[in-house]
């Protein structure tokens, strides 16, 4: 029968592939959402109420805060970032954007400021990685969605050509992810660093108004 020629065997497997692959993505995605709600409330239960966090031992909070969220980071991190208002998503922040930031410290290894790594210090060197990642992003993720065009080629192949058209989507998705991460990242970073900004200003504010 026609229905069940190469060609649209073909074109059924890549729809059925495209299907699987997105509906994994959505599923990972509200999954890893809900298990990080969940890991907010029992960190902020075990740890937030009754400010627990301030006299527990660091190797304590650091181990139950690594359970709970399953990263892991410095005791005088969480301590700094608890002190602030929502403190959880400053710390989800700072997790994400960690590549991009450095961390000023007093000569007790108590944190004093976060700001952007040497290679982000200013406006032109953010606005080109900015406009870098987008480039990158926006390119693997058009050639990802390339084979589209001339999928009745790849299928005219056989088997083979369907191999090759699963492997360029795969590779070039994956190139398109990378980017959208790094994306992710540097936003993450840059609201760390603006949540700084206006919290050394409302400090000089108070200080200039007691002064």
């Amino acid at each position: 029968m026609e229905f069940f020629s190469i060609e649209n065997i073909g074109k059924i497997i890549a729809l059925f592939v495209s299907v699987i692959a997105a509906y994994k993505a959505f599923s990972e995605l509200f999954s890893k959402k809900k298990e990080k709600l969940r890991a907010d409330y029992e960190f902020a239960e075990k740890f937030i109420l009754g400010e627990k966090w301030k006299t527990i031992d660091d190797y304590l909070l650091e181990r139950g805060y690594w359970g709970l969220s399953g990263k892991q980071l410095e005791a005088s991190i969480i301590r700094y970032f608890l002190e602030e208002k929502d403190p959880l998503s400053k710390l989800t922040d700072y997790t994400l954007g960690l590549r991009n930031l450095s961390v000023s410290r007093d000569g007790d290894q108590v944190v004093q400021q976060i700001t952007f790594k040497s290679s982000l210090d200013t406006d032109s060197k953010r606005w080109w990685k900015h406009a870098r990642l987008s480039l990158g992003y926006l390119t693997f993720a058009l050639l990802s969605l390339g084979p589209i065009i001339f999928l009745d080629n790849f299928v005219s192949i056989g088997l083979a050509g369907l191999a090759a058209l699963i492997a360029w989507v795969l590779s070039f998705g994956l190139l398109a992810y990378v980017n959208l991460d790094e994306i992710r990242a540097f936003h993450s970073a840059k609201r760390i660093v603006e949540f700084e900004a206006n919290k050394l200003s409302q400090q000089d504010a108070a200080s200039g108004a007691s002064a």
